[in-house]
């Protein structure tokens, strides 16, 4: 027997402890209580008493069994396995290489790394401001968990979890969007597959969860339509809130949520004040709290009053151009591309792309990113999802109107003209505004947004039921898988006897370009291991004179043991000092690019004293750095 559709479901139990963990962390930020001992109390006192009261309605273990039952029947299907395989390969991966996404590395855990030193939020004093300015909600989830077992390798499994639900949801949403089951079937499986999910699934990047949010805020808001169960409501409205507080850029996609919740706005909303309540958490785990924040600070509401990120376009035509081409380019590179930075380069000098262009002068981050593999930092769904999509809207015909319904169709399609004009106009403001050269990953909860539609509008029932569709589908989810074992990020073959295997036979270049891409990829989680070595017991305090994105976790490790201070320009010697610094690592690359001579830029290092200097290699496609550790304490 299935669960009735108003009965809570592990969707509504993770978006509400999630929520809680997220509202927790700024309550206990404004009093300065965020530290281990308080977040184990407060964690287990509610936490642990809601699950146990949604569990008297989910019956987690009866379901579990349930899900185990229908394994083996599911696991006869080639795309079920699959998908299976993949989250068995994912947390492999996430238990044997420890996190190594850059932006994670780089400001997300130590921005929760600073807070949990400061017993709260703050304003950093930093080179890199996406400290500062950046959506939180990922941050707030890893708190608990950095806070309490000291290590980020437990980090992964929020993403893993989200990934596992994945096709459960899309099912849920796409028969309810009056798509027919056959096609939900097919493109529950598909979707997860999708390269920028798939590769996210057993990392740390936060655009899974951006996907995970979304879905969970959709598909709560078609149940609750059906049903009108307040928990349904309140589930959706806490899950959007969570999906903007992800990142600022997911902002637009509360256009087509408010499309399918607003028409109900004629009914009488249940329960007023618990409405209300719901509402302010719904608030305060969405993007709101920073946007004040940035406000408060800078006077701006994206934290970046003078532009010097040159995120925010200022011509609309130039970001929707200048983002479709970032976005199809990306999404239609083949899964292996040889001599990927040899092509990126010739494309990004074309003449309409160049800075001096029209659209290079308009969109001044406009650079075309490729690579030889699919990589978590830089994906969109890729080529093989792209290409069965657009299999399915040139092969189907358009849908008929109520006769081409399917027969479980939850909605009238009319009343889905709304949804279909809020989901175009969430695109277009997305694009329009957004000047990022991450776009096809920052993307990624729009394109599932544009499957959505087009399956809405196309009925791909014939297409799905024909052999080369079946052959074409699961072969794409092998080939997905195929990447998965060699991406660099987690790689699950021997890599070092492998490329050995293969120098006979394989050009100089290409060998030598995937030994130092894997070799990055395999030092990122600890690139400081060198320097952090070198210190000594009471070095408790480090200053770092950053370029603004370097991976300055490893400097913190192992966590709880010591604190990264940054060092700006004016910062004096006695200042570091009476913050306990004893010693500062430099960046020579953070100096370069400081306005003015060394003695201007930062007045310390004269007197101070050179112990050591280092040659490290953060990115694959840029040259080692060089870094200089100085001992600022005065000669006795």
């Amino acid at each position: 027997m299935q669960r009735p559709d108003n009965q809570p479901s592990i969707v509504c139990l993770l978006v509400a402890t999630s929520a809680v963990t997220v509202s927790l962390g700024w309550m206990l930020s404004a009093v300065h209580q965020l530290s281990r001992e308080v977040f184990a109390v407060l964690l287990l006192g509610t936490l642990l008493p809601l699950a146990l009261h949604i569990d008297k309605d989910l019956q987690i273990a009866a379901n579990l069994r349930r899900f185990v039952s229908r394994l083996g029947p599911r696991s006869r299907r080639a795309l079920p396995l699959l998908f299976y395989l993949a989250v068995l390969l994912n947390l492999m991966g996430g238990l044997v290489h420890p996190p190594n996404n850059y932006d994670a590395l780089s400001y997300r855990i130590p921005r929760v790394l600073q807070w949990l030193a400061n017993r709260g939020w703050y304003w950093i004093a930093t080179a890199n401001e996406r400290m500062n300015y950046s959506g939180s909600v990922q941050e707030w989830l890893f708190s608990p968990l950095l806070a309490i077992f000291r290590s980020d390798r437990v980090l992964f499994l929020l993403n893993g979890a989200a990934f596992s639900l994945l096709p459960f949801l899309v099912f849920s949403i796409l028969t309810r969007l009056s798509i027919r089951p056959r096609v939900a079937w097919w493109w529950m499986w598909l979707l997860p597959f999708g390269m920028g999910i798939l590769l996210q699934a057993g990392g740390i990047g936060n655009d899974l969860l951006s996907v995970f949010f979304f879905l969970a805020a959709m598909d709560t808001a078609l149940r609750y339509r059906e049903t009108r169960t307040a928990r349904l409501l309140f589930t959706s409205m806490l899950a959007i809130g969570l999906c903007t507080g992800v990142k600022l850029s997911n902002f637009p996609l509360v256009l087509p949520w408010l499309s399918l919740i607003v028409p109900l706005g004629r009914d009488r909303l249940p329960n007023g004040w618990q409405l209300a309540a719901v509402g302010l958490l719904a608030l305060s785990t969405s993007i709101i709290p920073t946007v004040g924040l940035n406000w408060v600070q800078t006077r701006s509401w994206t934290g970046d009053p003078q532009n010097q990120y040159e995120m925010n376009l200022r011509n609309p035509i130039a970001g929707v151009l200048g983002n479709l081409v970032l976005i199809s380019a990306n999404n239609l590179a083949p899964p292996f591309l040889p001599f990927a930075n040899d092509i990126e380069t010739a494309l990004n000098n074309a003449p309409v792309f160049r800075p001096e262009s029209w659209l290079g002068s308009r969109f001044p981050r406009f650079e075309i990113v490729l690579n030889e593999l699919p990589q978590e930092e830089a994906s969109g769904v890729g080529v093989l999802l792209v290409i069965l999509f657009l299999w399915c809207l040139i092969n189907a015909p358009w849908w008929g109107g109520r006769a081409a319904m399917a027969p479980a169709a939850r909605i009238d399609r009319k009343e889905l003209v709304p949804f279909v004009a809020a989901s175009g106009l969430a695109c277009l403001a997305f694009m329009a505004r957004l000047g990022s050269g991450s776009a096809p990953r920052l993307f990624l909860p729009y394109t599932v947004l544009i499957v959505f539609v087009g399956l809405l509008l196309r009925d791909a029932s014939r297409v799905v039921r024909s052999r080369a569709w079946r052959i074409g589908a699961v072969a794409s989810a092998v080939m997905s898988l195929m990447i998965l074992v060699v991406s660099p990020a987690r790689p699950m073959f021997p890599v070092a006897w492998t490329l050995r295997v293969m120098a006979p036979i394989v050009p100089a270049g290409l060998l030598d370009r995937a030994t130092i891409v894997y070799e990055v990829y395999a030092d990122r989680a600890d690139v400081f291991a060198e320097v952090r070595n070198s210190l000594g017991t009471n070095d408790r305090v480090l200053g770092l004179v950053s370029s603004g994105n370097d991976l300055e976790t490893s400097l913190w490790r192992p966590f709880g043991s010591r604190r990264v201070v940054h060092v700006v320009p004016g910062t004096t010697a006695e200042e570091l000092r009476a913050m306990g610094v004893g010693k500062v690592l430099v960046s020579q690359q953070a100096m370069r690019s400081m306005p003015g001579s060394a003695a201007e830029k930062l007045s310390w290092l004269a007197s101070g004293t050179v112990l050591a200097t280092y040659s490290i290699r953060q990115l694959a496609r840029q040259p080692n750095e060089v870094f200089t550790l100085v001992d600022i304490t005065p000669a006795p």
